[in-house]
């Protein structure tokens, strides 16, 4: 069975490239969105696969707070557009971190986020893999 960070190499590797394979590679020159149509069953099943390992409710945070990104950065501010108005009914949240979130970034400074997917888009095959055709053209 494979461990939870099999599924996140595995849905990272998916929505950043939408597959794995030589041919999904290949499948980048046609249309992307039947790159993620053709692989989307595979990860749905790596989801439920993993399942079994994440942590038991109890020893889950129930809550915290994040504060809101205020920053200036043109770049964060259309990535938070962009996923507002595409991914608001699919990701449960999207945070930057590193130099961005401390307001400490550099002229060469990386994007560093965490992207959260809702449960939920798990349980339809086209909504996950029009969630990480989104995702992937966030890139």
């Amino acid at each position: 069975m494979p461990s939870t960070n099999d599924f996140q190499t595995t849905l990272a590797t998916y929505i950043n490239i939408g597959g794995s394979t030589k041919k999904d590679y290949l499948l980048t020159c046609v249309p992307m969105r039947s790159v993620f149509i053709e692989n989307v069953s595979y990860v749905i099943s790596a989801y439920h696969a993993s399942i079994p390992d994440l942590p038991k409710p109890a020893n889950i945070l129930k809550s915290f707070l994040v504060e809101t990104y205020n920053g200036k950065n043109p770049f964060v501010l259309r990535m938070m557009q962009y996923l507002s108005r595409s991914l608001n009914n699919d990701l449960a949240g999207a945070f930057v971190h590193g130099s961005l979130a401390t307001y400490e970034e550099i002229a060469y400074s990386d994007f560093d986020a965490l992207v959260i997917i809702k449960d939920e888009v798990f349980d339809e095959s086209a909504r996950l893999a029009n969630t990480a055709y989104l995702l992937n053209r966030a890139l």
